[in-house]
This record gives structure tokens, sequence and C-alpha cells, in this order.
């Protein structure tokens, strides 16, 4: 018998035990919650897929692998998760950064519109000038919002909830938190490492530092719920509680070879439990790039 986790009813916080205790993955799922073949966003299925078709291409495209120019017909989800699997394998196998790409693939949904003065995507300069900056509460409920309406179909079913005031930067705390209820992204990698290269820290880094919307990402590997907590800022503590979670139990890259042999992303004493995230490195460090 696995406990469950402990959880602050008040907060609705995650405990760091069920962060970093990997042999708890899924135990508490919410067996309600599960997307399936005839789910879809409040937005709708066409919407949906039209997200998901533009998603695979970018995550195509900032890989740089050559396999977008092939791609024909509808994107699968499937095909979606092979491509982030591929993705995050070759950071081990051939040592590409597996956050920067993830924080490209966010970066060139948005067009390069109207032009900036710096090296940065058009439209995201001029959001943080525009909105982030003079309006922080309107940018972090409109965030919150458009996340929960339009990445359903990526995350699973979400929850518009509200946050504890004691841990916000901007707002009040009303209608701040997407609450994904069984993250469908999580449970079909089945991979702390690519939870965390390739979704929690890079998406973090790009609300933060490209639109200026303070956010922390919080999963719950026992629940396989997940916070995005928007106008509550990522911090370190936080981050490495993620970052230190041991492999799942079908975790297919336990043990790995790969991570032993790739020692420049060893991180000696600091190294994580999880092998995978222990040979990619701490931080995942990206960078803002131009889209082309």
């Amino acid at each position: 018998f696995v406990a469950p986790p402990c959880r602050s009813i008040h907060r609705g916080t995650v405990s760091q035990r069920a962060m970093q205790d990997g042999s708890l993955f899924g135990t508490a799922a919410d067996p309600w919650a599960v997307w399936n073949e005839t789910s879809s966003g409040p937005l709708g299925a066409w919407l949906d897929q039209v997200f998901m078709d533009r998603f695979l291409l970018a995550l195509l495209r900032n890989a740089g692998d050559g396999t977008s120019e092939r791609l024909q017909g509808p994107a699968s989800y499937e095909d979606i998760m092979a491509t982030v699997a591929d993705i995050h394998d070759r950071g081990l196998r051939d040592g590409i950064d597996v956050s920067a790409v993830s924080r490209g693939t966010l970066q060139s949904l948005f067009p390069d519109w109207p032009p900036s003065p710096r090296d940065t995507v058009g439209l995201l300069w001029w959001f943080e000038r525009l909105f982030a900056r003079p309006f922080p509460v309107f940018s972090a409920k409109l965030n919150a919002q458009v996340t929960w309406a339009a990445a359903a179909w990526l995350m699973g079913p979400c929850d518009l909830e509200d946050v504890a005031t004691g841990e916000l930067a901007v707002g009040d705390g009303k209608k701040q938190r997407v609450k994904v209820r069984r993250c469908r992204y999580l449970e079909e990698a089945g991979c702390a490492s690519i939870c965390a290269q390739t979704c929690k820290i890079p998406t973090q880094k790009f609300f933060n530092t490209d639109m200026g919307v303070p956010l922390r990402i919080t999963p719950d590997f026992a629940t396989l719920e997940c916070n995005f907590e928007f106008g509550v800022p990522s911090n370190e503590a936080n981050d490495t509680a993620v970052l230190d979670t041991s492999c799942f139990p079908m975790c297919s890259r336990k043990n790995h070879q790969q991570h032993r042999d790739k020692s420049s992303f060893s991180m000696g004493k600091d190294a994580r439990p999880c092998d995978a995230t222990s040979a990619l490195g701490r931080t995942g460090q990206g960078h803002t790039r131009k889209r082309t």
C-alpha cells in the first residue's frame, strides 16, 4: 500500500514527497478525469485539432530534423508525444538543448508581428510592454483564461480556480490557477524528465521571461494533477523538487547507458535521482530567439 501524497487543502499545494517520489506515479489519479477520443476543450474539437496541427509543426521545425516538410494529414496526439520523446532523447544522445527547443516551440506559435526592435518574436515583445508591464493583473488573468480555454487538448480536463493570496506577486488570485485534473501529457510521457525538461521549466521561462507574466507550474506525480499559477513567480525550491524526482517505475529511460556516457551533462554531486533528468542538466537554459 502506497499512501497518497500530503496536500494542503486550503492552499492546493503539493508536498515535496509527492513530487520527488517517482514510485507514487499515478497512484491517486482521478479515474473520472481521463481524456478520451470523445473529449474536447472549451473551444471545441475542431479548434483542438487546429491547435494540435500547429503545435506538432512547430515542434518539428524547432527540433531541426527536417521532418516537418514530410508532415501529411492531421496530427494525432500520439504523433506529438512521439516527437517530444524523440527531442528529449536527442538531448541525451546528441546534446541538443531540450528546454530551448521546447521554449522555442512556444515562441514560434506567436506571429513575429508587429516587428520588434530586438531579436525577439514581435507579438511577445509588444505584449510584455503594452500589457504585462502596465496591466499586470489583467495580463495574469487573461493568460490563465486563455490557457484554460485553449490548452485542454494538450493537458487534459482543466478547472479555473483561485490562488492563495500569500503566494501572489500579481493580482488578487481570483481565477488565476489553471488546475489540470489529470495531465494527459505527463501520463502519456511516463517520464519525470520529459515533464521537467519539455514542459515545466521551458513553459515557466516562456511566460516569466518572454511574456512578462509570472507563472509557477507544480505537478503532482501521484494524482497526475498540475497547477499553473499565474501571478506566482517560479522559484528554485519548487523547480528543484520536481527536478529531483526519482524515475517512475515504468520509465523506459531508467538506467539507460547513454545517461552515463554523456559525462558533459552530469551534474556530479548535484545529479538528480532520475537518470534522464540528471543527464540533461539542472536548469535547461533557454534563450529568446526570433522565429524564422
